[in-house]
């Protein structure tokens, strides 16, 4: 009986400095450095897209690209991975695309789609070869 009256003023003291210090513990949790957001795997495809998707703009959806591409919509999707412009019929936006342009790295693009193997397939190939070595204009 005496052991036990012995460790209770040793055991006591050790559980009240534990329970007052939970709260300091919890605070160095909340203290957490904050995690910035991921940046997009690939900077350079991501610009790519963006140069692709300006140059569609001004040379593919202007008058004179009127007739070729009049009848579709392009949607630049830079956060896609890999980053990606899609051209879509304009009445049918849900429907499968008929052109997609892949950036694959700072220079270099996979293209894809049926709209490739129409009359404006070599106009869009060479467009689309031109910007992604970093041309510009139409």
């Amino acid at each position: 009986m005496n052991r036990v009256q012995r460790l209770r003023p040793i055991v006591f003291p050790a559980a009240v400095a534990f329970a007052t210090s939970l709260p300091f513990l919890a605070a160095c949790q909340s203290m957490k450095k904050v995690e910035e957001p991921a940046a997009p795997p690939n900077q350079a495809a991501y610009a790519l897209t963006r140069h692709i998707g300006d140059e569609i703009a001004k040379c593919w959806f202007d008058e004179a690209g009127i007739q070729t591409f009049g009848k579709y919509s392009y949607s630049p999707e830079p956060g896609n991975t890999p980053p990606r412009v899609l051209l879509v019929p304009k009445e049918k936006p849900t429907d499968p695309p008929v052109l997609v342009i892949e950036a694959i790295d700072a220079n270099r693009v996979n293209l894809f789609g049926p709209l490739l193997d129409s009359p404006a397939g070599q106009r869009i190939r060479t467009d689309v070869d031109r910007w992604a070595k970093g041309g510009e204009g139409c």
